[in-house]
């Protein structure tokens, strides 16, 4: 943040496999860790395969979700990353209410997971997605999130019913307005 390191900011490395025919599975948090009071990390990984990539990307909550593509990286190497800045972000509050149909298991939960298409922020070709953060919400209780204006993927999973996914547009014109409400109901009405 500026000269400042950010503390507990959120690293993962995340693999894209546009071939899943399940949304859930196109997107999978290989590592993750958090930065130091310095902002600093060190994360571990397996060498990547020949025309493999992997996106490590970085996010805290008010700030500017980074993220860098690395295509190269063989068993030992390590890899010095230059500093990301973490810039303010405007945000904006999305809630919602979440309910698995038969409603008596209290103690099942739905994985929410906000993705970003980056083929669209880094003006790239092909298809490549990431996820910017997640919550998992036990049946029956509600969610409370801030992200970073943007469109979103909004995935959604549970036990025995097939994965949700739909679009979340936040703007800066609707940041000032009451929270965008996003309830997800299982089975899909």
């Amino acid at each position: 943040d500026g000269a400042t390191g950010i503390d507990k900011a959120l690293v993962s490395v995340q693999e894209f496999d546009g071939t899943a025919t399940d949304d859930k599975d196109k997107v999978t948090i290989l590592t993750s860790t958090v930065t130091d009071s310095d902002g600093n990390f060190a994360i571990f990984v397996s060498p990547l395969e020949a025309g493999a990539e992997y996106n490590l990307v970085i996010y805290k909550d008010g700030k500017v979700p980074e993220h860098i593509k690395i295509s190269t990286l063989t068993a030992g190497q390590t890899l010095d990353i230059d500093t990301f800045q973490l810039g303010d972000a405007s945000t904006k509050n999305v809630e919602g209410d979440i309910i698995i149909a038969g409603g008596d298991n209290t103690e099942q939960f739905v994985s929410i997971s906000f993705r970003q298409d980056i083929t669209d922020i880094m003006d790239i070709t092909g298809d490549d997605m990431i996820e910017i953060t997640s919550v998992d919400v036990l049946n029956t209780e509600g969610y409370n999130i801030n992200l970073p204006v943007g469109s979103y993927s909004v995935v959604a999973w549970t036990l025995d019913f097939d994965t949700q996914t739909s679009d979340l547009v936040l703007s800066e014109s609707n940041i000032d307005t009451p929270p965008i409400k996003k309830d997800i109901t299982f089975p899909e009405s």
